[in-house]
This record gives structure tokens, sequence and C-alpha cells, in this order.
């Protein structure tokens, strides 16, 4: 028997020699994850080695969790949203044709809490296009975020724009003066008192006096901590902004309070009323916070007495003033 040029020549043997064989599957591989830690909902990328042109029946598992359609998948890089996962550190995954990438670590971080800054103009009035500015409003509105005038009167048919720290609204034409409220995935911020027009603030009258301040302003710990020890070049400006921290005056308030800190997610970095449980009193109060080493960072720790400014500040309230 003739064998084929380049086959062995034994009949059965030919038959096999010449046929092509199958490309060996590689195990993949993750090298990294950009960024290491983020909230449910938010992007990450993962790049590594062997992951298949396309997603197909491939998969990304966050601990238990399964994430959903990848934004984007190729053999060296996936792009997906994080799932729907409890906080913490998880294990990530990813599978292809039955073979697993030896798992990397990531953070679920808690989900932020949006902050209302501010609410201008003042004093609109119903149908007015009003701008609600703050912090962890997320890059675009979702399907679970709202916008609440006086507590009950959502605003939803009135939103025109939605960015992480401004939202554009007009004022609902049922609203009365009242506590406005942002929910993001169901995370509702701190209630912002709103006085429409023609309406009073709340216990105002001809014979109202002004309340007698109570205690440190946050005008007072911004002028003697944050601008003289915090907000500097290569540190918590807005140049720098280490761990996501921006301490400039008027964008303080909306990167403190009820926003969970980026080091220790399920602790916020300022807690109104409890100082104690407030990551930014940690960090400059204790010989040993947390993580990394007591603020201000390689500089002589705060006095006494500004230490207690900032905790007064916080025990009562870490009023917007």
């Amino acid at each position: 028997m003739r064998s084929p040029a380049g086959c062995v020549a034994f009949p059965l043997l030919a038959l096999f020699s010449c046929l092509p064989l199958e490309p060996t599957r590689q195990t993949p591989g993750i090298d990294a994850i950009e960024p290491e830690e983020a909230a449910a909902g938010q992007e990450v990328t993962l790049r590594g080695h062997d992951f298949g042109g396309r997603q197909g029946s491939s998969r990304v598992s966050f601990g238990a969790v399964t994430a959903g359609t990848a934004l984007s998948w190729s053999d060296v890089e996936i792009t997906l949203a994080v799932p729907e996962a409890e906080p913490g550190e998880v294990d990530v995954v990813v599978t292809v044709e039955g073979l697993k990438s030896a798992p990397v670590s990531f953070v679920i971080a808690a989900a932020p809490t949006p902050v209302i800054a501010s609410i201008e103009p003042a004093g609109a009035a119903p149908g007015d296009l009003v701008t609600i500015a703050g912090s962890a409003f997320g890059s675009e509105r979702g399907p679970q975020d709202t916008v609440i005038f006086a507590d009950e009167v959502d605003a939803a048919g009135g939103i025109s724009s939605w960015t992480d720290t401004a939202i554009q609204v007009s004022i609902p034409e049922t609203a009365v003066s009242g506590n406005v409220v942002v929910s993001v995935a169901e995370v509702p911020s701190a209630p912002f008192y709103y006085t429409l027009a023609g309406d009073a603030p709340p216990d105002a009258g001809p014979d109202a006096a002004p309340d007698a301040p109570s205690g440190p302003t946050l005008g007072d710990v911004q002028t003697e901590v944050f601008t003289e020890h915090c907000a500097k070049q290569e540190c918590h400006d807005s140049q720098t902004a280490r761990s996501g921290l921006v301490l400039e005056p008027g964008l303080a308030y909306a990167n403190l309070v009820n926003v969970a800190s980026r080091e220790r997610p399920a602790i916020l970095r300022v807690v109104p009323g409890s100082a104690e449980d407030s990551y930014l009193f940690m960090k400059i109060a204790r010989d040993l916070p947390p993580d990394g080493d007591r603020m201000p960072q390689s500089l002589p720790p705060l006095p006494d007495r500004l230490i207690e400014l900032v905790r007064a500040w916080i025990d009562a309230g870490a009023a917007n003033d």
C-alpha cells in the first residue's frame, strides 16, 4: 500500500497520523484584577491569559456568586460588573471549558452611602430645575435609584441628568417643603431639608431666635485641621486624593459623612454622633489605627486640642455648617 507523503507507511497508523490534532486547551490564569476592590455593580477588569476569544459558556465567579455576562471578553482581558454579593474578601475564578484558573483575592466593598451636600438654587418652586450636589450617586442612574421630595413624592419623571456628584431634577408639582432623600441601590442618603419658594424654614417665626452654637462647626474643623494639616499637595488635595479622600473646602463633607472608607469598607469615614466609630477619628487619634499609619502621615500627631475638636464636631452630629 502506498502511503501519503509525510505519513507512516503502515495502513492503520497512516490513517491516524494524517488526521489534524486538536489543540490542547490551556488552563486560564488571572494575573491582576483592577481595581482590587469595588462595590457590587461597579466595573472591574481581569487581566491574564487563556480566557478564550469570546465568553460563550465561560464564567467568572466571585466566591459562590457567578457574575453576569461580561461587558467585554478577550483571550487576555475581561471587563464585567461585580455581582450582588455580601461585602468582604472573596476568591475570583475564571472557568473556561471546565478548566478553572487559580483563585485571586478580591474585596467586594460595601455600597457607599450617597451624601447630599447642597441643593441649588435655594427656594425654588415646584416645576423648577434644581441641582442636587453630593457624592456616591453613581456614574449613572440605576433601576433602583430614586430622588424623593418631602419624604414621599418621587421625582423619577423629572430627572434630566445623573452623575456621581450631581443630579439635575425638576421639583415635582405636588412637592412641599421637607426632606429630600437620594437612594442608590436602595441605600438612602441622610435627609436634606429643602424649603420651597414662599415657605418659611422649619420652626421659623417672627419671634424665633437664632440657635446658639452647640459646638464646633465643620468650618472650624476645615480651617484648623483639614486645610492646615490634610489638604496638602500629594495628600488629600483634589489632585492627589489619597485613598480617594479630598479634604479641600467645599468637598470635605461629601467625602466624609456616611461614606465608606476605602481601606475598611465596613467602617464609615464619619458616623454622625459617634467619633469612636468613625474611621477618620481612628486614623488621627489612635497610635495603632485599623490600617496603615496614624495621620497626618509622616508628620507628628495632631495636637490633643485639634483631635478633640474633630471629636466634638462628629459627636455633635457632624453637621455641614
